[in-house]
């Protein structure tokens, strides 16, 4: 549909709205309702690929070498670092500004989304060239993964991603807006599935690392693709809007110190680590991560997918009421993510034995130490609220608080104890900044120290579930 809205200072009003495409006209039925539905798709999702994943780490790990995981780890991380680093928050300013809809406000969300994609991969091309630089001069150490003299190539392919996804169609961002995510999970699944094919078939004739790369650039062809042939809505245009532009800077200033620490952090485990152990020791951790990462990979798409716009929408509306609804969320995924924390502390070897060959056995206690990330990792609702009440710069003092602690106690406990100390080390970072967002929450209204109590319950339940599957299960192959 197109809508026209007039200008007044820094405020805007829409004044004309036509209802002619399902994807911009207004969602009926209450947040609730639409909340359920947005969010059961995304679960659906999350499922379909959790599933995809485990299938392809099963057949992946079978063809490449540990090796290839940890420099594909590296690579990835570097990328998503860059990206954080130039992360101006579009996509929260469409979730949450009242022109969300607006043409003219996503035609200039859509032409900064392509200059900031040749911006991020020109930063990742110019960090590789340093890279192969440094390493020719021999400043990296040698058994290090930053030595391999592949990586600066592999760093470069990989970070094309960005380039193809700044492309994909504002329907899909429309969409997600309204929390109708039918179509949107589809694409995901179907972009992931398309690539798993990919490197799979690619791999297997060539046992190449490339194969692995460019599957990842396969997904963002395909979802870019499907982005515009298949969601309804306006044809994207370039557009160049002054007061659009100026409610971005206003709101993305604060995302961009945000998101340059939080690059830092949410990779600096890799990063790290990369400098401190041979690639086969990350690969290890990869794969360890990659695992303990399912529970997160559940409950970050439903914060920023269904949660964040949900909230949004709460505080423009409902801000009365905002703290309720962030303490029903809070009741449910708390006992959720602590519940799986102990659920993998219990299974975290067995897994392993498992599903990978006696080449990946390391990643056994990896797994168990790093299962205690969901506990602290829930907190991440918090930062959705701050951003749904207009408040960006909390995130930047979190994020600092979060990054200081993962750069000195990673390390310090690395020298004093080992890899095992690095990692117990990883798990336990944010555990600082926990202690700062209780102090932030006391500002709107957001603490409740029943829940913060009765939630470490599902600790022991999902700790006492894994044993017994891995009892049953072990009984079972032993009566077998």
């Amino acid at each position: 549909g197109a809508s026209r809205y007039a200008g007044l200072g820094k405020s805007k009003v829409v004044i004309e709205t036509t209802n002619d495409d399902p994807s911009s006209s207004p969602i009926m039925g209450s947040l609730k309702s639409r909340v359920f539905r947005a969010g059961s798709w995304t679960l659906i999702g999350n499922v379909a690929k959790l599933a995809i994943q485990v299938l392809s780490s099963l057949i992946t790990t079978r063809i490449f070498e540990p090796q290839v995981f940890g420099l594909a780890a590296t690579s990835m991380a570097l990328y998503v670092m860059i990206c954080f680093l130039s992360d101006i928050g579009l996509g929260q300013a469409v979730f949450r500004s009242p022109n969300g809809e607006n043409r003219s406000f996503l035609n200039t969300v859509w032409t900064l989304r392509q200059l900031q994609g040749w911006f991020v991969w020109t930063l990742c091309a110019g960090f590789a060239a340093i890279l192969y630089l440094a390493n020719s001069w021999g400043w990296l150490p040698r058994n290090s993964v930053y030595a391999s003299p592949i990586l600066p190539a592999v760093i470069v392919v990989t970070a094309f991603s960005v380039v193809i996804l700044s492309l994909q169609s504002m329907k899909a961002w429309v969409l997600n807006r309204t929390l109708n995510l039918r179509r949107i999970t589809f694409i995901e699944l179907i972009a992931q599935l398309v690539s798993v094919v990919f490197i799979i078939s690619v791999g297997w004739m060539t046992h190449s690392i490339w194969a692995f790369i460019a599957g990842g650039l396969v997904a963002s062809v395909v979802k870019t693709l499907l982005s515009h042939i298949w969601l309804r809505g306006p044809t994207d245009r370039l557009g160049w809007d002054h007061d659009a532009l100026r409610e971005l800077i206003h709101f993305g200033k604060w995302i961009l110190l945000s998101s340059s620490v939080t690059g830092l952090t949410i990779n600096g485990d890799r990063l790290l680590l990369a400098g401190l152990v041979n690639p086969s020791a990350l690969g290890y951790y990869s794969i360890a991560s990659n695992i303990a990462a399912t529970v997160e990979g559940f409950a970050n798409p439903l914060i920023s997918n269904v949660m964040m716009p949900a909230l949004s929408e709460g505080a423009r509306k409902n801000p009365d009421r905002f703290s309720n609804t962030v303490f029903r969320i809070r009741w449910i995924l708390d006992s959720a993510m602590i519940g799986a924390a102990g659920f993998l502390f219990a299974t975290g070897t067995w897994v392993i034995h498992l599903l990978y060959d006696a080449r990946y056995s390391q990643a056994g206690w990896m797994l168990q130490l790093l299962s205690f990330i969901p506990i602290l990792s829930r907190y991440n609702l918090a930062q959705s609220a701050y951003l749904a009440l207009g408040r960006p710069n909390y995130l930047v003092a979190i994020n600092l608080v979060t990054l200081v602690s993962l750069f000195s106690i990673v390390p310090l406990l690395f020298y004093t104890f080992g890899i095992s100390g690095a990692i117990l080390g990883i798990a336990f970072h944010k555990a600082p900044s926990v202690f700062l967002i209780v102090w932030l929450n006391r500002k709107h209204q957001l603490n409740n120290l029943l829940l913060e109590v009765a939630v470490l319950g599902a600790w022991p339940i999902g700790w006492l579930a894994g044993l017994a599957l891995v009892a049953a299960f072990s009984h079972s192959w032993f009566a077998a």
